[in-house]
């Protein structure tokens, strides 16, 4: 069962070694939850949907194929994105001397612990 008084000090935990800002978010965009550096969250939230939603309609993610992930590197830093359910993504955000291999490790560590949960608030049936 997902506590919702939990989900900040979970994620939180990730925000280590050159992490430097964790959000879960809708892939339409709604912030759902984040922790560390809060000053760019809403506009990390709006571009990897908008990254997201790109890539699934332009034929990247199918029954057979399915987007599990991205790498990102912005004018804000280098992201790891993973899905948790269909309609629900976490964003790892590290600064540019963050290394690939850390953000997609870390991203998919915590996009696993939190996709039971998720999968229990059946978020999916409201998309």
């Amino acid at each position: 069962m997902l506590q919702p008084k939990v989900l900040p000090q979970l994620i939180q935990q990730a925000n280590t070694n050159g992490v430097k800002t964790t959000l879960i978010l809708s892939t339409e965009g709604s912030l759902l939850a984040s922790t560390g550096d809060k000053t760019n969250d809403k506009i990390i939230a709006a571009l990897v949907s908008s990254t997201w939603n790109t890539y699934v309609k332009a034929g990247m993610s199918n029954d057979d194929n399915k987007l599990e992930g991205l790498l990102l590197d912005t004018e804000i830093g280098k992201m790891a994105v993973e899905s948790i359910t269909n309609h629900v993504l976490l964003c790892l955000c590290g600064t540019d001397n963050s290394t690939r291999g850390l953000l997609r490790a870390k991203a998919s560590e915590l996009s696993s612990h939190l996709r039971e949960p998720f999968e229990q608030l059946n978020i999916d049936e409201i998309y």
